[in-house]
């Protein structure tokens, strides 16, 4: 979302855990634009930061309190979309509360060809270079509960996956063909 959101010019504020400013600062992130995700000074801080006025676009997981401070940071008439699924809103109540557009986002209520379209867009961008992957962690299966605690504390930057190891000393016929 940051690398997409600079590539269309747009102006970057980010919260995280303070152990991972730095990951979000080589995104390009001004150190003035980084907040700490565990408390909601973030709201205080990026207002100050935008003269007062707030921001045109959240985009938001995170739940109760810091929902709320993140709705107040948005400007009047601006976008919150809602990705996480702990805490989701009434769309019309938050629009007569805060004067926002609020949609919650689920990736699985897409229709396949909208999803199509916008995979082939990133495709793009990642073979010109505009977009770079993120880092990923892969994890043995059979150490998934290590893997899911990680997960869980958040101590991860990028993507968790996990690792399904080659038979040791034979190889199944359906291998060759493809993913087993």
């Amino acid at each position: 979302a940051v690398q997409l959101a600079r590539y269309l010019g747009a102006e970057v504020f980010a919260t995280a855990s303070p152990s991972k400013w730095a990951a979000v600062r080589e995104l390009g992130v001004e150190a003035s634009h980084i907040a700490s995700s565990r408390t909601t000074e973030f709201e205080e801080l990026f207002r100050e930061v935008s003269g007062g006025g707030g921001v045109d676009v959240v985009l938001d997981s995170l739940a109760g309190e810091f929902v709320d401070a993140s709705l107040r940071l948005t400007r009047p008439g601006g976008r919150f979309v809602e990705m996480g699924k702990t805490d989701i809103r009434d769309a019309g109540e938050v629009g007569r509360r805060h004067g926002v557009a609020y949609q919650a986002f689920d990736l699985l209520q897409q229709d396949p060809g909208v999803i199509g379209a916008m995979l082939s867009s990133l495709t793009e961008l990642f073979a010109r270079g505009v977009l770079q992957p993120l880092p990923v962690a892969c994890w043995d299966v059979r150490r998934a509960v290590d893997a899911f605690r990680f997960l869980s504390q958040a101590r991860h930057i990028g993507k968790v996956v996990l690792t399904v190891p080659a038979a040791v000393g034979r190889r199944p016929a359906a291998a060759s063909k493809g993913t087993v």
